[in-house]
């Protein structure tokens, strides 16, 4: 046998096994670019044909995340919470509008010691409640007088006090499941340093001080 037919052969073997590559490669490239509601209807299905109820994401009224970008009186936050497993992405980030009436509080952590001393005096009070056996009753001034001591300060603060990467809890007075904008009714934001976003320098989303 000639060195030219026993090449041939070989060839012939590197061809195919390249051309059955690209044919495969061909057919599944189009799964590959299935959008994304068409993957996650798949998921859907194939979670039901398992006798599993997907999770449903009922009325949503409190939303926890991070401020991307702040720009007048809209402020953009990335979602933590809540986000929907089989809900549009476009959903996890929300434009939020600060109005006359949104109520912003700053949060404050307390020092450990300050925090320690209050929690000893909560526990004196209610011990001397329990002593007397009134526990579930009293005014309502004396019941806020027995509520546990909070972690955090609170003081109340505008627009101003918001930073891009805060992190903040908002709530609002309706349904925004289905909404990418909406007002918010109350913010809460936690008094941080905030993380400076790539692109931002000389832009309106600048850190305010």
């Amino acid at each position: 046998m000639t060195t030219n037919e026993k090449i041939i052969p070989l060839l012939c073997l590197v061809v195919g096994l390249v051309g059955g590559f690209a044919f495969g490669f061909s057919i599944e490239k189009p799964s590959t670019d299935k959008s994304l509601s068409n993957y996650q209807e798949f998921i859907k299905e194939r979670v039901a044909s398992m006798g599993v109820l997907p999770p449903q994401m009922g009325e949503v009224k409190q939303l926890f995340g991070s401020i991307t970008a702040i720009n007048g009186q809209t402020i953009t936050v990335d979602l933590q919470h809540p986000r929907d497993l089989f809900g549009d992405p476009a959903m996890d980030e929300r434009s939020i509008t600060v109005d006359n009436n949104t109520k912003i509080t700053l949060l404050t952590q307390k020092g450990s010691a300050v925090f320690q001393k209050e929690m000893s005096e909560f526990q004196r009070r209610m011990t001397d409640v329990q002593k007397q056996g009134a526990i579930f009753s009293g005014t309502p001034s004396e019941m806020a007088n027995r509520a546990a001591p909070e972690l955090f300060d609170k003081k109340d603060a505008d627009i101003s006090a918001l930073q891009v990467g805060q992190a903040i809890s908002i709530t609002t007075a309706e349904n925004v499941k289905n909404q990418k904008s909406f007002v918010a009714a109350t913010i809460e934001v936690s008094r941080m340093t905030a993380t400076p976003m790539p692109g931002n320098a000389g832009s309106n989303n600048e850190e305010r001080p």
